[in-house]
């Protein structure tokens, strides 16, 4: 056997014009090496990161759903309105039409509202007053940053005097209360809607305040 006095290995190389099929392949492929990995990363919530804290201001928004239940001076006397037209048949010679006004104030301009305006006028005719009123609002709130969650939210106001009033302002703070962790990625819309069940209603008795009152709180220790 002879003495190997020098090795030289035999290299092919191909090459291709520069927008051919083969080198739009060649360039993909560099291309999905860094964007995949970037895909994976952001969609799995820092990849296998199992719970995370923060803080972070809800997007919250009017759902155009509103149901007001308004007591007379008189027991026998009551004043209803809904935004269902299914739900105001029900409420038969004590529907009255209302007037229902909406604004949201964004003050720092971050494109989320941090004030949410809602104003409601009943009509009266001479001699009706109002001693006691719930209202039931319904509102959509939604996180994007910590974590991706939206749920139905359910502002209540209910108010009983003695005596009449002419006005009645209320003020109030949403807050989200949870059981565990909010999943990284929405799994749908989440809660109760301030007119679900009230629809299926078949009597003005099943309307009651206690009632729907009740129904949300149940909701919230389940």
């Amino acid at each position: 056997m002879g003495i190997v006095i020098a090795q030289e290995f035999l290299s092919r190389r191909y090459e291709a014009r520069r927008w051919s099929l083969a080198a739009v392949f060649h360039f993909s492929c560099y291309v999905a090496l860094v964007i995949l990995p970037f895909i994976t990363a952001y969609n799995s919530r820092s990849l296998w990161l199992n719970e995370k804290t923060g803080r972070e201001q809800p997007e919250v928004h009017f759902q155009h759903e509103v149901l007001v239940l308004a007591q007379g001076s008189n027991p026998s006397e009551q004043f209803s309105f809904s935004t269902s037209p299914s739900v105001n048949a029900l409420f038969g010679d004590d529907m009255r039409a209302m007037s229902i006004r909406t604004s949201e104030q964004d003050v720092n301009n971050d494109g989320r509202p941090e004030l949410l305006h809602v104003e409601i006028s009943i009509p009266l005719r001479e001699g009706e007053e109002i001693s006691g009123i719930t209202v039931l609002v319904g509102l959509e709130y939604s996180l994007q940053d910590t974590a991706r969650f939206t749920t139905n939210a359910t502002a209540i106001v209910h108010h009983s005097a003695g005596s009449s009033g002419s006005s009645l302002q209320y003020y109030g703070d949403l807050e989200l209360r949870q059981h565990r962790a909010l999943p990284s990625i929405s799994e749908g819309t989440n809660g109760p809607s301030v007119l679900l069940g009230v629809s299926l209603a078949t009597s003005a008795a099943q309307l009651a305040p206690a009632a729907l009152i009740g129904r949300d709180m149940a909701y919230l220790d389940a």
